[in-house]
């Protein structure tokens, strides 16, 4: 699910907040109970069908989680890159358990992994306005 969403993000940043809140509106087609008998080419695929939904073309974000060419523990070219970036930025405040989250370069102490999109939205509510 990380490689769609910085998948996603590669394709068209701007339609990214979208993106997000229809994955997290579908989360529950995600949970392990769900997808323990899904190969991760077919996670992908419905992870790009999502994109539809929000304005992207479902082949370029496909495109980008090909693994047609990868040889080895090759990865995913620049959505790889990015999870090594975003990994070695955590790491460096020492960040090693989810969730923790960074606003504005602070650690939010109060985020919490069952929060809604309306706990979400009146937390960043304040900083978006």
């Amino acid at each position: 699910m990380h490689d769609a969403v910085m998948a996603a993000f590669l394709v068209d940043a701007r339609r990214i907040g979208d993106y997000l809140s229809s994955v997290f509106a579908q989360q529950t087609d995600f949970f392990d109970d769900t997808t323990k008998d899904k190969s991760r080419m077919e996670i992908y695929a419905r992870m790009a069908a999502i994109g539809r939904q929000c304005g992207y073309n479902p082949d370029a974000i496909s495109a980008k989680l090909s693994l047609e060419g990868v040889h080895g523990n090759g990865g995913l070219g620049d959505v790889t890159q990015m999870h090594k970036w975003s990994v070695k930025y955590h790491r460096g405040r020492d960040v090693h358990v989810t969730p923790t989250v960074f606003i504005n370069g602070l650690e939010a102490n109060d985020v919490s992994s069952g929060w809604t999109s309306d706990v979400w939205m009146a937390k960043l509510e304040l900083m978006v306005a």
